[in-house]
């Protein structure tokens, strides 16, 4: 799965990073350490920044609800191949739609986090 940064500008592999809670400047964020340095010592990449613990903790939550859909649906994606191939055109489209929306996920500002 791909996380894209709160302010787009970073697109990491999920599966290789740590993300980490961190309270900085009176405001928390979520950094991503790659899994290749963070014994290094070498800085984070902020993904996020939240103003308060409750709605850091529901971002991070969210991103774990959505990798484990990305899980689901790529195991679930080659049992359901040959049975697609027998949906109408429009079926595919909404199918297809669907899944891709759970193979990325974007933090969400902080205004858009509900606690």
């Amino acid at each position: 799965m791909r996380i894209i940064s709160q302010d787009c500008r970073y697109d990491v592999p999920y599966e290789k990073v740590v993300l980490h809670i961190f309270y900085h400047k009176y405001e928390y964020e979520i950094g991503a350490y790659s899994l290749d340095t963070i014994n290094k010592g070498e800085g984070y990449i902020c993904m996020a920044r939240y103003s308060t613990e409750e709605k850091v903790i529901k971002a991070m939550e969210m991103c774990l609800e959505n990798y484990a859909a990305y899980e689901y649906n790529k195991n679930a994606i080659s049992a359901l191949i040959p049975g697609c191939m027998e949906l109408p055109d429009e079926e595919i489209i909404r199918f297809k739609d669907k899944i891709i929306k759970k193979m990325c996920f974007l933090f969400p500002k902080d205004k858009e986090v509900e606690v």
